[in-house]
């Protein structure tokens, strides 16, 4: 009984660290993509949006003021997670091109 006990937890073990690894635990890359995610929606409110329109760059000023919480909180993450600005520049190029671009253009 002992002995299947113990295969018993290493095979769980093993499960759960290749359940890891599958879900991108284990690695920098997932801190990335999550860093990168969460940048990409809070400055999706510059994508679209038309600069010679005053209205509409009041409207998005009045809502990233909203938003300073939530950029301050990211940017302690970033500075947390070792992830360099490089890496997490190309990460948001790639999930999100366009608002990277007008977020870049301000």
């Amino acid at each position: 009984m002992r002995n299947v006990w113990q295969r018993l937890r290493l095979t769980v073990a093993t499960a759960m660290i290749a359940g890891l690894l599958v879900a991108g635990c284990g690695g920098e890359d997932s801190e990335v993509d999550a860093l990168a995610s969460d940048f990409c929606e809070l400055i999706s409110v510059f994508e679209g949006i038309d600069e010679d329109d005053f209205e509409a760059l009041m409207e998005v000023m009045e809502e990233l003021e909203t938003l300073e919480a939530d950029f301050v909180e990211l940017e302690r993450r970033f500075d947390e997670s070792g992830v360099t600005d490089e890496e997490l520049e190309a990460a948001v190029r790639a999930e999100c091109p366009d608002a990277f671009e007008a977020f870049d253009g301000f």
